[in-house]
């Protein structure tokens, strides 16, 4: 335990020496370090923050109420955090700021609070300090602007600069409410600056959110699209006296029905003309073998006058061509006929029997009969033919009318879709201009989906710089900070301090030691 506390007291011993030896240095630090952030804290321009609150809820804005968008309403797949994000955007926008410049004036932002205030002697010198702190401020930066190194601005870009460094917006956790704060060295500045933000962001969230398109363009479109429809039906209706059409899916039944019960006469009227035929065929062939003429009687044995009057003839002509022969030669001309009738006659009666045979003939009835059944089977042909080609043609007839109408059908139906898309069109835009009506007017009543939860405050007390703090920090950091070199100053110094040191470093003990200050009054 002896041991144990020799070194703890040894070590405590060690640091105070060091402490001890390095007591001023740690004081001048020390002091430094606390008038450095005491300067630093009253001479820093004192900023105010005000603060608002806004809510940002689900409205006609997150909806699809935009008249230039056709459809039914209905809600966007967005969800709270993007939409609120998007309000950020818009908030945090330098169209805001450049339009609070414009009209609360350059001069609001740039000029400082102080170089116009009054107070005592102390306040007085406090002004001036600032004042020349801020003098030479200037002066670096228009050095740094000589240099190139810096951008030259504008009166109004250096009031728009200085709006977005002090303004600054944040979402509170898990809710839809955002929160805005603007700094400025005077309280009233900060409430009436962040006050005339929200005010521009509300209305120019507005305009963001508001329709592309007014209800007079979309009164213009709707008229167009109206005449439009009715030129449309017009084309319709004549196409439909053109072609006959009243009522396609009955007509075309009607026609089916026709074409089917043609189509069963023609394939009847063919059955019946080969039945005809077939039957005209047969009869045709029967009568074939059949004659027409029927032997009735027949008598036989009965004597032939004609050829018992030529043979008389036979004789006269030959008495009368000896009596020639004997009186005139053979050439003589008379002579020669005559024995051309004799030799026609003896042909003609070679052919001649001597007796003959009587037939009696008559019309046979059985091929009458046929040939009547005949006659009427040909006009029955005739009849069905003809009752077959005028069926056909009205078949064919019946069929063209209807690929006309088949083709027609087409056409119909185009027309009758070009009619419902331009009554489908005209109906959107009637309905959007409607909705267009409203919203303009809600619009122009400023109705929109964000709603302010906490006006701009007046802030009371300065936000920065926070003096107690400040100033305690000075003193922990100024003390800790001596204290710190002091021992960075001992680790560096290699010149031997101590008695125990020296005998360390020496290895001979130490018989007497000598202070500097005793060694100085000795000489």
């Amino acid at each position: 335990m002896a041991s144990g506390s020799g070194i703890v007291l040894s070590s405590v011993r060690d640091i105070l020496h060091v402490v001890f030896r390095h007591k001023w240095m740690i004081v001048g630090f020390f002091l430094l370090v606390v008038s450095t952030v005491t300067a630093y804290t009253y001479l820093t321009q004192e900023v105010y923050q005000s603060e608002a609150k806004l809510l940002i809820r689900l409205g006609r804005e997150n909806l699809s109420m935009d008249a230039s968008i056709s459809g039914p309403t209905m809600s966007i797949n967005r969800d709270t955090e993007s939409e609120v994000n998007s309000e950020l955007e818009i908030f945090t926008s330098r169209e805001l700021a450049e339009t609070l410049v414009k009209e609360m004036g350059e001069s609001a932002f740039l000029s400082k609070s102080d170089e116009t205030a009054t107070g005592g002697a102390a306040q007085q010198e406090l002004r001036l300090v600032r004042h020349a702190m801020r003098a030479a401020k200037s002066m670096a930066k228009r050095a740094l602007i000589a240099l190139d190194i810096k951008s030259d601005l504008t009166p109004h870009q250096k009031a728009v600069s200085a709006i977005m460094k002090s303004f600054s917006v944040d979402v509170e956790k898990r809710t839809s409410v955002i929160t805005a704060r603007f700094e400025a060295g005077n309280p009233d500045l900060a409430q009436k600056t962040l006050d005339n933000l929200v005010r521009l962001y509300q209305e120019h969230h507005i305009r963001v959110h508001a329709n592309q398109a007014s209800s007079e363009f979309f009164e213009e479109q709707a008229e167009n699209l109206r005449r439009e429809l009715t030129e449309r039906e017009k084309r319709l209706d004549e196409f439909r006296t053109l072609h006959g059409i009243t009522a396609m899916e009955p007509q075309k039944q009607a026609l089916l029905q026709q074409i089917t019960s043609l189509e069963a006469q023609v394939n009847e009227a063919a059955g019946q003309v080969s039945s005809i035929q077939a039957q005209v065929a047969g009869l045709e062939k029967v009568l074939q073998g059949h004659s027409k003429m029927l032997e009735i009687s027949r008598t036989s044995g009965r004597a032939n006058n004609a050829a018992d009057a030529m043979k008389t003839r036979l004789i006269d002509l030959r008495l009368k061509e000896s009596d020639m022969a004997a009186r005139y030669p053979d050439t003589h001309r008379a002579l020669l006929e005559l024995r051309g009738q004799i030799k026609q006659i003896e042909t003609t009666l070679a052919k001649e029997t001597e007796t003959l045979t009587e037939v009696t003939t008559g019309v046979d009835t059985n091929f009458q009969q046929l040939q009547l059944d005949l006659d009427k089977m040909r006009s029955t042909l005739k009849a069905e033919q003809a009752r077959q080609e005028v069926t056909a043609l009205e078949l064919a007839r019946q069929r063209e009318q209807m690929n006309a109408l088949a083709s027609g059908e087409t056409a119909l139906k185009t027309l009758q879709r070009d009619v419902e898309l331009a009554e489908v069109e005209y109906r959107q835009y009637r309905d959007n201009v409607q909705r267009a009506k409203i919203s303009t007017a809600m619009d122009l009543g400023k109705v929109s989906n964000v709603s302010v939860v906490e006006a701009a405050t007046r802030p009371n007390d300065p936000v920065r710089p926070k003096k107690t703090l400040n100033l305690a920090l000075g003193f922990v950091v100024g003390l800790l900070g001596g204290i710190c070199l002091a021992f960075l100053l001992e680790f560096l110094d290699d010149t031997l301090n101590t008695k125990e040191a020296a005998e360390k470093r020496l290895g001979v003990p130490v018989l007497a030691a000598i202070s500097e200050k005793e060694f100085d009054a000795c000489t």
